[in-house]
């Protein structure tokens, strides 16, 4: 059998990422070598090759900033304060009322604009704390339960890194049993995951998500835009797992292609109830 071939990485360059165009590539990058890393864990000499190239590519410190970067053009912070008073989950800044802050995880944090924010009491962390003072290094899925439930989460482009599909239902499971009933979750994921997807398209999505107990609030376009050119946004409330949209899934759910010709990374994601 002949030796598996990697391609050269798309970006091979370790200067600063001042774009949002090469912070995209960056980004896209260290997906699919991430991808294919764990798709070779078992074999020594290609995973070697494939550690080079994400050490190439600027490894996680590269891939942090173009995430900050991108973050900082289009807020998921902002969206998340904005909704949060919306829905009367905390008080505008200048209000008389007393203070009402919601205990708010954020896990996959990038920057602080969340823990800086008055209205809300947030704890932030991240696999690779680029803020250590601040944000807790710390792997969510390593934690253990909370002993008061949070009252809001926020995930934003976590769940698209997360390998394989169990691992990922693994991950939502988690984060319904650490919000308390009524709580939120803010969720963001790249659009490809679903425009692109062999097997997952939005309403497996959505269906997914309310097979843990995560259901999708109907709210306005207006109020709550689904997406955005790159993004796929949804807030999702806390309540009892649903085996009836397990089944409903299950029908949803397109059978995986044997062979993916697309290149992209939104082609590989999946999920398996």
């Amino acid at each position: 059998m002949g030796k598996s071939k990697i391609k050269k990485p798309i970006v091979a360059s370790l200067k600063p990422v001042n774009s949002l165009k090469h912070a995209r590539r960056v980004v896209s990058n260290h997906h699919k070598l991430t991808s294919k890393l764990h798709a070779h864990k078992g074999d020594t000499e290609v995973a070697a090759e494939l550690q080079k190239q994400l050490a190439d590519n600027g490894g996680i410190r590269s891939y942090q900033e173009a995430s900050a970067l991108s973050t900082n053009a289009h807020s998921t912070s902002k969206w998340v304060l904005k909704q949060l008073r919306t829905l009367n989950f905390t008080h505008p800044p200048d209000s008389n009322d007393p203070p009402d802050q919601p205990h708010v995880l954020e896990i996959g944090a990038i920057n602080t604009q969340l823990l800086d924010a008055k209205s809300v009491n947030v704890r932030a962390i991240d696999i690779h704390s680029i803020h250590p003072g601040r944000i807790e290094e710390l792997d969510f899925m390593n934690m253990d339960q909370p002993k008061v439930p949070y009252d809001v989460l926020v995930l934003s482009m976590v769940l698209n890194c997360v390998p394989d599909a169990s691992g990922r239902v693994a991950m939502l499971r988690k984060l319904r049993q650490s919000l308390r009933p009524g709580g939120l979750l803010f969720f963001v994921i790249p659009l490809t995951c679903l425009q692109h997807s062999h097997t997952v398209n939005e309403a497996a999505m959505l269906t997914a998500l309310e097979a843990v107990g995560l259901r999708a609030l109907k709210l306005s376009d207006e109020d709550n835009p689904r997406h955005s050119p790159k993004l796929w946004f949804a807030i999702l409330e806390a309540g009892d797992p649903s085996q009836e949209a397990v089944l409903r899934f299950s029908k949803l759910r397109k059978k995986p292609s044997r062979k993916i010709k697309t290149k992209s990374i939104g082609a590989t994601f999946d999920l398996i109830l």
